[in-house]
């Protein structure tokens, strides 16, 4: 952003430059703040899943979560992994319409994060993208082990298609049964 385009929307900005933070917190923090969200509020673009890993340290948690073959032991349905082509798993997946899904995982051990690219049609076809970020827990959070962010994005065909919609509206249910099979596995290996 240039400094020209910048200086059209600064008046603009909540910060204190524009607002004293007695303004920034009765006027848009206070108010903002609410007790329960609704199910738009939190899940129309992504479906957020957490868990701290007690006891577990970061590379040992990206070193399992990087292996493909490793997601039929902690996912509900994903099951029998066999390398398709290039770095592109197909696997059995019953909570699928194809039965099966496809599925490409990129690790990136320096900044600690995986992404899973998925879709259940064609290889060719990845649209479901899941994206996971651990960190030292004991830094971020004065807790032993590993923290672990993952979330899965909404693509506009899950708005397009009912039956898709169906299937994203469960998926926060769904990856709370993951993350927790995950911890229990990943406590029970190396905390």
């Amino acid at each position: 952003m240039t400094t020209h385009e910048l200086s059209k929307i600064q008046n603009k900005l909540l910060t204190i430059e524009n607002y004293s933070m007695e303004d920034l917190w009765g006027r848009f923090i206070g108010p903002a703040v609410k007790e329960t969200y609704t199910h738009e509020e939190l899940f129309s673009d992504f479906v957020p899943s957490m868990a701290v890993f007690e006891g577990v340290p970061v590379k040992n948690a990206f070193a399992f979560l990087a292996i493909t073959e490793n997601m039929a032991l902690w996912t509900m349905s994903m099951r029998n992994h066999r390398l398709l082509k290039d770095d592109i798993y197909e696997a059995d997946e019953d909570a699928t319409p194809t039965g099966k899904v496809f599925v490409r995982t990129i690790a990136n051990a320096e900044a600690q994060t995986i992404e899973w690219q998925a879709g259940h049609a064609d290889p060719d076809d990845l649209w479901i993208y899941y994206r996971g970020m651990l960190t030292d827990a004991e830094a971020a959070m004065g807790r032993k082990g590993t923290a672990f962010f993952w979330t899965n994005f909404v693509h506009k065909r899950v708005r397009e298609d009912p039956m898709l919609a169906v299937g994203f509206k469960a998926m926060y249910a769904a990856h709370e049964i993951e993350i927790n099979n995950l911890k229990m596995i990943l406590e029970a290996e190396y905390a």
